[in-house]
């Protein structure tokens, strides 16, 4: 078991789930959805039958689809007296459910899904049939849905799905927020007063979870909260950010697994509005078709050029093709409307679906870029003293001339008082600028701060680290330095 396994714990709010989510997450998809699953994404069919659900009372069963997810949510409502607050509006507005995605480092949930951690092979188009399930991934998925059933209610979990068909096993889970007075609010039973409260209590989840989690060999994940304190070691900092890079990695590929979703449905629903359309076409075409009919019947009536009872008997004719064909066409324009109303609504998913997206790459690289510094940072640290000591011993050995060109060089000065330079240093990084001028004060005779000091605003790390490092210089110079 590795040590370093980390537990993956996201809980975002959701206005409902769309019918491409229900079918994704219960895997309720056509060979052709499977397809393009397995040739755009990460899934595999041939583990398809390892996907398990966790029904009422921690029973392990195959996936049902006999109900969306949707369907038993609008169920559960009902139970309740609800009235689903979106309920009829173009576009959702309401916050009604609260979606889980659990898991971990991948081997170790490959450890607990298959017995071992290299046993799958995760090529694309890989054989996996003879892959079999272990117990250990239904006991976790048993404790994780006992944790959610005892804190929010077992009766308001309308779905909980396990997939170890992907590249990492996890699962979904979706909660309908009933407080304990039997209201639905996702206010009340997640977010608190605040984003202080909503932070406070998104941090006790991801502790709770830990503590079930411990007997599975996964820890606390990123706190994204202690990710950017000043508090926290570099070495805990570094941690952090590769593991929040990890997990913005698996959100965008949930993400875009989403879109992918997203847009088939749009080109579906596209499909459909232009096939009513010409339908509908088709129907006012016809329907003006024999409204031209009976006028001309109707004529020929009036001038004695056909028998009035043969025009009667064919315009009555007529007609009941009329009242079916405008029954058709009534019947496409209320599908027509309907269709529409689904195609904007799906836009709007998809538009907000690419929003988010791109602020998850955008924070990936953001995080991406501070890893990357922190370790530049702390490789160049561990050089810098192989660097002064090279500088001392070659010091003797260069000619005078070379010797005076040197000597107002940031390496001759860190040679000489590079404990103090670097403690200065250090304490202007962090902020401390009293104390800064007291200990290059304390060095010999006084110096001002007589300039604005601080870091600038947009200001990157290695910027205000290479500023502090010279102001540090200059301060211990005009203090008089400690000579070695």
């Amino acid at each position: 078991m590795n040590n370093s396994s980390k537990q993956v714990a996201d809980m975002r709010p959701g206005k409902g789930i769309t019918v491409a989510e229900s079918d994704e997450q219960q895997r309720n998809w056509s060979d052709e959805r499977w397809e393009r699953g397995q040739k755009e994404g990460n899934y595999d069919r041939t583990r398809a039958h390892l996907n398990f659900e966790v029904a009422k009372g921690g029973k392990i069963q195959p996936i049902d689809t006999s109900k969306s997810i949707t369907q038993k949510m609008a169920e559960r409502l009902a139970e309740l007296g609800i009235k689903d607050p979106n309920e009829g509006l173009r576009m959702p507005r309401f916050r009604t459910l609260a979606k889980f995605i659990l898991g971990g480092s991948r081997d170790r949930m490959h450890e607990l899904a298959y017995g071992s951690a290299d046993i799958v092979d995760l090529t694309k188009g890989a054989d996996n049939s003879h892959v079999t399930r272990q117990k250990g991934i239904e006991d976790w998925a048993k404790d994780m849905y006992k944790y959610i059933a005892d804190k929010y209610g077992e009766d308001n979990i309308v779905g909980f799905y396990v997939h170890l068909d992907e590249t990492n096993v996890h699962c979904h889970c979706s909660v309908v927020p009933i407080d304990e007075n039997g209201y639905l609010s996702y206010r009340r039973v997640f977010k608190g007063e605040s984003l202080v409260s909503y932070r406070e209590n998104t941090t006790q989840i991801h502790n709770e979870i830990a503590e079930v989690n411990k007997k599975y060999g996964l820890s606390r994940g990123t706190n994204t909260q202690v990710t950017g304190s000043k508090h926290v070691s570099n070495e805990d900092y570094k941690r952090n950010l590769s593991e929040e890079c990890t997990n913005l990695e698996q959100q965008i590929s949930s993400s875009k697994k989403t879109l992918e979703s997203l847009d088939h449905d749009i080109k579906k629903a596209e499909k459909r509005v232009k096939g009513l359309t010409t339908m509908i076409k088709n129907l006012e075409a016809e329907k003006a078709g024999l409204n031209e009919q009976i006028a001309e019947l109707q004529h020929l009536a009036e001038t004695g050029d056909i028998d009035s009872y043969d025009a009667e008997k064919q315009i009555a004719e007529l007609r009941t093709k009329l009242a079916e064909t405008q029954e058709k066409l009534d019947d496409k324009l209320a599908k027509l409307v309907s269709a529409e109303a689904i195609l904007a609504d799906l836009q709007e998913q998809i538009k907000v679906g690419q929003s988010a997206e791109e602020q998850l790459r955008q924070m990936r690289t953001d995080a991406t870029a501070d890893l990357m510094e922190q370790a530049h940072m702390r490789v160049s640290h561990s050089l810098l003293p192989d660097l002064i000591n090279d500088y001392r011993r070659l010091m003797p050995q260069m000619s005078f001339t070379a010797q005076a060109e040197a000597e107002d060089t940031l390496l001759n000065d860190l040679a000489e008082n590079g404990n103090e330079i670097l403690k200065l240093a250090a304490l202007l990084y962090i902020g401390y600028v009293d104390q800064s001028t007291m200990v290059a004060e304390g060095g010999g005779g006084g110096t001002t701060s007589d300039l604005p000091w601080g870091r600038d605003k947009d200001e990157d790390d290695m910027k205000w680290a290479h500023r502090c490092m010279l102001k540090a210089r200059s301060m211990v110079k005009s203090s008089g330095g400690r000579k070695r």
